[in-house]
């Protein structure tokens, strides 16, 4: 496998702070280090990724609208010739974020919207107003900044289905994505909302092509990974085709991490990219759709 596709595509955690207290999120366990990226951190990194092309995505284990220089970092990365987008909460979508999204815009947008239930959007996200948080997610599509999409979970507690989620949110011009609730790697204390089951895959097809960037420039294995135990290296000291190489191994031969061992996440499962990573990231999406049909 060509080591230039693990970095296809990337997560950038430029913090890993949050104020939410989401039930399908295990944060309350991280174990890794705290903080913010520096602005030296993050040049190393975007000069690292802009060396393979990526697909950057602010986000991980925390907010990144709470780094005080999120919208300069979105505005750095487009500048440098990548597409580079967030996952957000729609608690974020605060009227500064919203200006400082039309300001800045990315490339793409991820909203975390679990579900449409209003009872059980309470229950997973108890520190969020179901109403004003839908208020908020139709505010951003009507100001239309750039793509987005809802993704929601399907858990044992979901009482609307895949349909009715996209239903909802197609009123509003809103494209979706739905999921069955996944543990984390394991990490979900609270599994009676995983509706996912366990991987059958000893490869990851998921390490071969995704790469997640902590807060401090370590290059982790997995978004999972609340230790640090999947630690490949670091984008700001390690050489990146040697780290590229480490990942292709590890994701051909099958993850060594336990944190792996517990994988419900559905992207496990992906078939490895074939042949030499093309330089255009069109050709590069043909190619791994064309695999993934195959299978």
């Amino acid at each position: 496998m060509d080591c230039k596709w693990t970095f296809l595509s990337a997560d950038v955690e430029l913090t890993n702070l949050c104020s939410e207290n989401c039930a399908m999120c295990p944060r309350d366990h991280l174990q890794r280090p705290q903080g913010i990226m520096s602005q030296n951190v993050f040049s190393k990194v975007l000069e690292v990724l802009v060396g393979f092309d990526s697909r950057i995505t602010f986000s991980g284990f925390g907010n990144p609208t709470l780094h005080p220089l999120w919208h300069s970092c979105v505005k750095q990365a487009r500048a440098a010739g990548l597409p580079a987008g967030l996952v957000l909460h729609p608690s974020t979508l605060t009227s500064e974020v919203l200006q400082l999204l039309v300001r800045h815009p990315p490339s793409h947008l991820e909203i975390s919207f679990p579900s449409i239930d209003p009872a059980l959007f309470s229950r997973l996200c108890p520190r969020s107003d179901y109403t004003e948080a839908v208020r908020r997610v139709v505010e951003l599509r009507r100001l239309n900044i750039t793509p987005m999409v809802c993704v929601g979970l399907q858990t044992d507690g979901s009482l609307k289905s895949a349909g009715h989620y996209r239903s909802f949110w197609k009123a509003y011009g809103v494209r979706t994505r739905f999921f069955p609730c996944h543990s984390r790697g394991g990490n979900l204390q609270d599994r009676s909302w995983v509706r996912a089951t366990p991987s059958q895959s000893q490869s990851c097809g998921l390490l071969a092509i995704h790469a997640f960037v902590a807060w401090n420039g370590d290059l982790l294995a997995c978004c999972h990974d609340l230790t640090g135990e999947t630690r490949i290296g670091n984008l700001c000291t390690d050489e990146p085709m040697l780290l590229a190489q480490q990942k292709s191994s590890f994701a051909e031969a099958g993850p060594p991490w336990a944190l792996c061992q517990a994988c419900d996440e559905f992207r496990k499962n992906w078939p490895l990219p074939e042949g030499a990573c093309p330089r255009d990231p069109a050709e590069r999406g043909r190619q791994l759709a064309k695999k993934v049909n195959k299978k």
